[in-house]
């Protein structure tokens, strides 16, 4: 008995929830305002990892420029002569 009531108060609440009036009344004022208030309080989380994105790909550019760098002065400095034929 109990379950019957209980199924036909969720069949007409599904019914009422799927009507456009009701649908955009949702989301105006629960999703909405949810989501404004989770993009409110991770925004500084998502500029952080992208500063610390954007730094470690420099320095890595930096690094990686650093070791080519070193590689071309420490070559032998004869290395550059083409040597003829003997």
């Amino acid at each position: 008995m109990i379950e019957d009531i209980t199924q036909q108060i969720i069949q007409k609440l599904l019914i009422e929830l799927k009507k456009p009036n009701n649908i955009d009344q949702l989301k105006a004022y629960l999703l909405e305002p949810i989501i404004q208030y989770v993009m409110n309080r991770i925004y500084p989380y998502i500029i952080g990892s992208a500063v610390v994105f954007i730094l470690i790909v420099i320095f890595s550019i930096m690094t990686l420029m650093l070791i080519v760098y070193d590689i071309r002065s420490k070559k032998p400095k004869g290395s550059n002569l083409i040597i003829k034929g003997i």
